[in-house]
């Protein structure tokens, strides 16, 4: 069965462009079928953050979208012209043999706050979606003898002194060095905006944090930013990308985009033989 998606996304400061996904509407012509929820926990979480008061103009509007029968004309249209607090993904087809189970598992993915009642009842949730990438990726370099030997894996800098920088997670996926340190971080594109964009701020300000304890130790292309090459090509991802290719050239951390985990390995390990990286925590106690 095809179906049409769309992501409603939530602008608290209009005069910046960062939306966070606060609904889903998932509709198909063929069956006349229109469905579309709002997490309300996600919006007040939001906007306490914010500071924002609540809104009784932007009630109606989440009123009018849950009880609203949607079609794709009206999709479309919200999507170019709908330029307020409240806006629209562009439209993304689904094909699927049940729509409601996949709005289940889509308002999940790209909605629903880990708080929001009803939640648990799926199979997964966002946090384990991100949890698995990264414990992923460091169980494979784990998995390898040479990386095991060679590199600090999801090294915590919480006992040291790069520590009082960071806000949140103080762990790294790998690092290690020789000459210059050698670090990376998987930035899973399939989170929800808050926590996407604090594992960003956490990445750059830790490699910022390097720089500046390590000047003479540190080059920032020796710095690595991985993404999956499916999340890269995401349209709904653009803006996040778009940050990710700004830091790659104004500040030249290096964007490394690769196909699967596999690939981030076969490339990690290539870096490790030519550049012969030792473990962070042996290297920097000689190198200091």
């Amino acid at each position: 069965m095809k179906g049409y998606l769309s992501i409603v996304k939530y602008y608290p400061d209009t005069n910046r462009d960062e939306g966070f996904g606060i609904g889903l509407i998932l509709i198909s012509e063929e069956t006349h079928f229109s469905l579309a929820k709002i997490s309300a926990e996600r919006l007040k979480r939001i906007n306490t953050a914010y500071g924002i008061k609540k809104s009784s103009l932007i009630d109606l509007a989440i009123d009018e979208i849950s009880t609203n029968i949607f079609d794709k004309k009206t999709l479309d249209y919200n999507t170019v012209y709908e330029n307020g607090n409240l806006r629209y993904s562009k439209v993304q087809i689904i094909e699927c043999e049940d729509l409601n189970l996949k709005f289940n598992e889509l308002y999940l993915k790209f909605v629903a706050d880990y708080y929001e009642e009803g939640a648990d009842k799926f199979s997964f949730s966002k946090k384990e979606i991100h949890e698995r990438l990264g414990r992923k990726l460091r169980s494979k370099l784990e998995s390898n003898i040479l990386l095991k030997e060679k590199l600090n894996i999801g090294y915590d800098f919480k006992e040291n002194s790069i520590g009082k920088f960071l806000i949140g997670s103080s762990k790294i996926d790998f690092i290690g060095g020789n000459g210059t340190i050698y670090a990376g971080e998987i930035i899973n594109l399939d989170l929800q905006e808050e926590t996407l964009q604090q594992n960003l701020f956490k990445t750059i300000t830790l490699f910022d944090a390097l720089s500046k304890t390590y000047p003479k130790l540190f080059s920032p292309k020796e710095c690595k930013m991985l993404v999956l090459e499916e999340q890269a090509n995401n349209p709904e991802k653009e803006i996040y990308m778009d940050k990710l290719n700004t830091w790659n050239k104004k500040a030249n951390y290096d964007l490394v985009i690769k196909s699967s985990l596999d690939e981030f390995q076969t490339q990690i390990e290539k870096d490790v033989e030519s550049k012969n990286i030792i473990r962070y925590d042996e290297w920097i106690k000689k190198a200091v």
